[in-house]
């Protein structure tokens, strides 16, 4: 009898350790990795904005690793090279090699190119990009970008009713829906629309063609260093209406090159001011990397925090779409996101004049 007691007893004993070994194990586990695959334009005639997200990304894992170094967060960077094919190549390697489902991208023509592959895989897909069929996708696709009605909707307050407008714009994506938009608007009805290729270097034609319209407001959508050489065109022919570009065309750069060109008010993301929190680290990172934070940086920053901000439970995608939604506002550095029914998080806009 004594014999059995002892052997329960040291059973008891054993399975006890074994219980408490097998959740100081379990509670002591690495944490869930934090997966992001990002599909940008490294090289080409889009390579500034790639550049731009990448330095925004870069210092979400530097200020991710410093306010928690436990918790792991991955990038898996890709250059789309601003081509629907080639990105599409590389989403099937995020999601396939990589075994990504948190994708970031921008580019309107390469977005849309990657939705039916969403829709058919269920991943989630923040967009920084403006197409109006970017938004209310489905559950799994976000937009963290100003949109085209957006962006009609802030030009209109520069417009009279009786103003003759020229609407020049690129003839990707993003120029036809704006094109598009801004007449559906009835702002006026005084617009004549004129359409360039991506790629033009010579506006000699184009540029003649929207005096010859004697426009009270020149429009402009479009990205590109190379188009201030069309509004110099336009005042060399003695045309000094006001030009009004779109987002586009700040963000690509362009307004860099304007030098003596006057008379141009350019719609810009509103200055984003860092919060205390965040300044000695956005000084840090400056300091070791060299890298200067535009707004622009900043912006993808931002959608890189919100899905850090929105996961600190769980990975699963559709638990993170359950916590984006279920606030509907979140502060991040320098930006209430306000998310839309949409699933649009739309930032603030300016003009900024000159």
């Amino acid at each position: 009898m004594k014999k059995i007691k002892l052997i329960i007893t040291l059973l008891t004993i054993v399975l006890a350790f074994a219980g408490c070994n097998y959740f100081n194990k379990k509670s002591t586990s690495t944490k869930e990795i934090l997966k992001i695959g990002v599909i940008i334009p490294l090289t080409g005639n889009l390579a500034f904005l790639g550049e731009s997200a990448n330095t925004g990304f870069d210092f979400a894992k530097f200020y991710f690793n410093k306010i928690d170094s436990t918790r792991k967060v991955e990038f898996y960077i890709e250059d789309g090279q601003g081509n629907p094919t080639i990105s599409i190549n590389a989403l099937n390697k995020l999601l396939d090699a990589d075994k990504v489902n948190i994708i970031f991208s921008t580019i309107s023509a390469v977005e849309l190119s990657l939705i039916p592959i969403q829709e058919q895989k269920s991943f989630m897909l923040i967009s920084h990009s403006t197409h109006p069929k970017l938004s209310n996708v489905n559950s799994l696709v976000f937009r963290h970008s100003p949109t085209v009605s957006q962006e009609v909707d802030f030009i209109k307050g520069r417009i009279n009713s009786s103003d003759r407008v020229a609407v020049c714009y690129m003839t990707d994506d993003y120029g036809v829906s704006f094109e598009s938009a801004l007449k559906s608007a009835s702002i006026t009805s005084q617009i004549s629309s004129f359409a360039f290729q991506k790629g033009e270097i010579n506006f000699n034609s184009i540029a003649q063609k929207i005096v010859k319209s004697k426009p009270d407001k020149i429009i402009l959508c479009a990205g590109g260093s190379n188009l201030c050489s069309l509004i110099q065109k336009i005042r060399e022919l003695n045309c000094n209406a006001q030009v009004i570009t779109t987002l586009a065309f700040s963000v690509s750069g362009a307004s860099k090159n304007l030098g003596n060109i006057i008379n141009v008010s350019m719609i810009n993301f509103k200055p984003l001011l860092a919060q205390t929190e965040y300044i000695s680290y956005l000084s840090d990172f400056e300091t070791l990397t060299g890298k200067k934070l535009g707004t622009a940086e900043l912006l993808f920053f931002n959608s890189a925090l919100l899905i850090y901000k929105c996961s600190a439970s769980s990975v699963d995608v559709k638990y993170i779409s359950k916590e984006i939604k279920s606030k509907q506002e979140y502060e991040l550095l320098g930006e209430t996101a306000k998310i839309s029914n949409s699933n649009d998080i739309m930032p603030n806009l300016e003009f900024v004049e000159k």
